[in-house]
């Protein structure tokens, strides 16, 4: 009996060892998957936890990129900038979630900041005054690129960022800083940092800096999973780290679940292995060590069931719970109830009752697990849960389930939904043409040349057909309103996603080829101005910033952001301010040169006439005063004109109309120049005008005449209607159709032909003016192969109702 009851406890032993074993490795499998769930749980965490600070401080601070907009768009002026900054700042503001004030600072101080109310004491503020600030601000003033400072406390209180993007005026001189103040708790919260979830810590500190600025230090200690993220457009990097409050798990929580149910199987199959080698007689002792260790192992189950980390709910086919742990029942709400015999269906809320009935009786046919979320009641804030259910093996009737509360990770996904959302209407509503391109496809191939050892510039530019091809893969994604309008009512091209060579020119050759380079090269950032057509030929100038979004410090040209500003107007004035400047510069070279000439004739007549010692004969010295007066005329003439021509800018030039013969008129001017050789014969003709305004437009159109018309000049006066005529017509050469008004603006004689000698090129124009004064108009027409300058002035009759005795331009 001895050597039977030796054997049959050496088989139980071994059967014993052999389930224990296998328990063993069951649970080790358990808990490398249960380790490897936790770190993908806390990695999909700090990944979502990261890419919102990326999303949140890279969109908040994209209103610094506009606020330089809006300064070039003002032209630097700082009355414009006064006026309007106040309506586009708000809108900024009001747009944005952490945004406490964009400011502006020419030269570095802080002028305009809005909100006012509550940073005062930021205004005026020299950001360059304190050295450490200096020297953060320095490199970005010689680089072009954004810098971002802080968190740190400003001066009007509270803790903030601070990103800051140097302008330039057109002629690379820096203007100053554009800046959007985040304040520091609101990233926090959009963010997610002030609302980690319980059983996690985390923090951010800056890259190279063991200075934690948000979360827990702790974060850093004990292995922590780590994100590297570029914040904004800027050159600032962030490290996040986050990992369990406990540290990392050694044990999966199903491990008491997995040993005392591998024990218990392997007490009974022990006992019942020893049972069946016993004798007889030893059935009954068996039995009572067998009950003995079945309670051994139901205490060890309990033990484990009250204090698993996930709730474990016991339910029969009714839906009746059998049995609930403490876990499920604080899940549930109802921590001081038991909850035996309670109906399940009553913890979910009414709305997803319904499902879960149905997934219920689908585990039960199919006998398989589900999986399904569903929101429970008897908590202040709602609650979800995700529960996963399974039956019993041999208890067709028992169902168990493990419920995992997700509240926290459904609210972190709505977050991330919203902030994708803000994201959205900030793109649509953004006065600046912006656009997404994926350029994954040009940085593969272009990866494969460098892999070659070939030039990127090179390669493509000595090719057109490999620019267009590789600009053929690169995909525009999305566009906001602002860049269909642009490309619909500037550029005149296809509206929507499609490939980017639709946009190739000539002329924007040289930037596509840059931004190839500068995938080549790794970078992110890129600025560049673009020339381009319209479908009707006319020119555009667009400038463009690239800029590639960074995840966990690798660029992903995937997503790749454009925003396109159209300064067409801008360069157009600039070289109409040019022009206009060289043309005023001629006319003062020309000024000078008109009146110095009559007035050296004048004063060397004049000491010739005094110097006694000279001998001259009485003929001689009446050609001298003849000369001296043709002079003294031709000098008040210029000087009139000139007269008239500033009064008339500010609307002070006198006309004194009246009744006139208007043919006598015309004679009396004719023979006050008999060098001029004119055809005319008189003609009475009666009009309502100035008699000496009437003079000078006659003279400046003879002296006109015989300047640049042909040998055959004369002069008509005549009524056409209810007009009194003047005609002043040569036979010279014809003027081209799109000068003939040209001619009538000021400065106009050195752009016809600067060869020609003559007055300061504004005799047409303030001939044109005095006409206009008295009611008329000066015409330019070709008629008979003749240049025929047309007055044409009121008769008295006509003119007595529309003209006073005092005009004003």
């Amino acid at each position: 009996m001895r050597s039977l009851l030796t054997k049959s406890r050496l088989v139980a032993l071994v059967v014993l060892l052999g389930i224990v074993a296998f328990t063993a490795v069951l649970d080790g499998l358990a808990r490398a998957a249960y380790v490897s769930d936790v770190r993908a749980d806390t990695s999909a965490r700090l990944d979502g936890l990261a890419r919102t600070l990326s999303d949140v401080v890279a969109r908040e601070t994209a209103a610094a990129d506009t606020m330089a907009v809006f300064v070039e768009l003002t032209g630097f002026e700082g009355l414009a900038i006064e006026a309007t900054f106040p309506v586009f700042a708000e809108a900024l503001v009001s747009e944005g979630t952490a945004i406490r004030s964009v400011q502006l600072a020419p030269g570095g101080i802080l002028d305009y900041v809005h909100p006012v109310e509550g940073n005062e004491a930021a205004i005026g503020l020299d950001l360059l005054a304190d050295p450490e600030r200096r020297d953060n601000l320095l490199p970005s003033i010689r680089s072009g690129n954004s810098v971002l400072q802080g968190p740190f406390e400003l001066v009007q209180g509270g803790q903030a960022l601070a990103v800051r993007h140097p302008v330039y005026r057109p002629d690379g001189s820096f203007w100053g800083f554009a800046a959007v103040i985040l304040d520091w708790d609101r990233v926090t919260a959009v963010t997610g940092f002030d609302a980690i979830p319980s059983g996690f810590v985390s923090g951010v500190r800056l890259l190279g800096d063991d200075r934690v600025i948000a979360g827990d230090p702790e974060a850093f200690d004990a292995e922590p999973l780590l994100r590297l993220v570029e914040v904004g457009a800027t050159d600032t990097r962030w490290h996040i780290a986050m990992r369990p409050a406990a540290g990392w798990p050694t044990r999966s929580d199903a491990s008491g679940l997995i040993w005392a149910f591998g024990l218990t199987v392997a007490s009974l199959a022990a006992l019942l292995t020893q049972n069946v080698m016993r004798r007889p007689e030893l059935a009954e002792a068996g039995r009572a060590a067998a009950v003995a260790e079945l309670a051994r192992s139901e205490a060890m189950f309990q033990t484990t069931f009250l204090h698993a980390g996930v709730g474990i709910v016991v339910g029969d086919i009714s839906g009746r719970v059998v049995q609930a742990n403490p876990a499920f029942r604080a899940i549930a709400g109802r921590s001081d109830d038991d909850l035996t015999g309670t109906d399940l269906i009553e913890l979910i809320a009414p709305e997803h009752r319904r499902g879960f009935e149905r997934e219920m009786v689908g585990a039960y046919r199919r006998g398989a697990p589900a999986n399904f979320d569903v929101r429970i009641v008897g908590h202040s804030k709602p609650r979800w849960v995700r529960i996963r259910v399974s039956t019993v093996p041999g208890e067709e009737r028992l169902f168990v389930g493990i419920v995992e509360d997700i509240t926290d990770r459904l609210a972190a996904e709505v977050a991330l939904a919203e902030s994708e959302d803000r994201f959205r209407r900030l793109f649509e509503h953004a006065p600046i043409a912006i656009q997404r391109e994926d350029h994954s496809a040009a940085y593969r191939e272009i990866q494969g040349l460098l892999a070659r050892g070939l030039d990127v510039r090179a390669w493509y530019s000595e090719d057109d057909r490999r620019l267009r091809s590789i600009l053929s893969r690169v995909l525009i994604t999305d566009l906001n309103p602002a860049a269909v309008e642009l490309q619909a009512t500037r550029l005149g091209s296809s509206v929507g996603p499609g490939p980017l060579v639709r946009h190739y020119t000539t002329k924007a050759r040289d930037g596509f080829l840059d931004t190839l380079v500068a995938i080549a090269e790794g970078g992110t950032a890129l600025e560049y101005q673009v020339r381009t057509n319209r479908a009707d030929g006319q020119l555009v100038h667009l400038d463009l910033r690239w800029q590639v979004s960074v995840v966990d410090g690798v660029a992903d040209y995937s997503n790749v952001m454009i925003t396109l500003h159209d300064s067409t107007e801008l360069r157009e004035t600039e070289r109409r301010l040019q022009e206009e400047i060289e043309s005023k510069d001629r006319f003062l070279a020309s000024v000078a040169h008109e009146l110095r000439t009559p007035l050296t004739a004048v004063v060397g007549f004049a000491y010739e006439l005094q110097d006694e010692s000279g001998v001259y004969t009485e003929r001689e010295r009446q050609e001298f005063q003849k000369l001296i007066s043709f002079h003294s005329s031709e000098l008040a003439n210029l000087i009139e004109d000139l007269l008239v021509w500033a009064r008339a800018d500010i609307g002070e030039v006198q006309v004194r109309p009246h009744a006139i013969n208007l043919g006598a008129c015309v004679e009396e001017c004719i023979e006050a120049m008999p060098e001029m050789k004119m055809a005319f014969v008189p003609t009475p003709v009666p009009a309502f005008a100035d008699p000496a305004r009437v003079r000078q437009i006659v003279r400046n159109l003879i002296s006109n005449a015989d300047r640049y018309g042909g040998p055959n000049a004369r002069v008509e006066v005549r009524t056409d209607g209810e007009w009194s005529v003047i005609d002043v017509s040569d036979d010279g050469p014809e003027l081209p159709q799109d000068r003939r008004e040209a001619i009538f603006a000021p400065y106009a004689r050195s752009e016809i032909s600067a060869s020609l000698p003559g007055s300061i090129g504004l005799g047409l124009t303030v001939s044109r003016t005095l006409a206009r004064l008295q009611g008329g108009e000066l015409a330019f027409l070709r008629e008979d192969e003749r240049n025929v300058f047309r007055v044409m002035l009121p008769q008295p009759v006509d003119a007595m109702a529309a003209v006073t005795h005092q005009v004003t331009g």
